[in-house]
């Protein structure tokens, strides 16, 4: 099963911390995963939503990273999520 992080990013000091840990835990139990994270930082915030909204197509569920709440970007991935009918997983 291949899995999308999704969580807050803008206004999380420590966003890098949580999406690797999430994707290690996920990663153990057997899961391919997706972190949008890992994306060079050479793109605006609407390139990052249509490359991961794309990537999120890709899937089979969506891993909302604690905080999620507080991002739109993740509101909007959620969304396109249940759009696909794709397992929503919350942490």
């Amino acid at each position: 099963m291949k899995i999308y992080l999704s969580g807050a990013i803008s206004n999380n000091a420590n966003y890098k911390k949580q999406f690797s840990k999430a994707e290690k835990r996920l990663t153990k139990k057997g899961y391919k995963v997706f972190n949008p994270v890992c994306l060079p930082v050479i793109f605006c915030y609407w390139e990052f939503m249509k490359i991961d909204l794309s990537a999120l197509e890709c899937c089979d569920a969506i891993y909302m990273l604690k905080g999620w709440q507080n991002s739109r970007g993740a509101k909007i991935e959620l969304a396109r999520a249940r759009e696909l009918k794709l397992q929503i997983m919350f942490e």
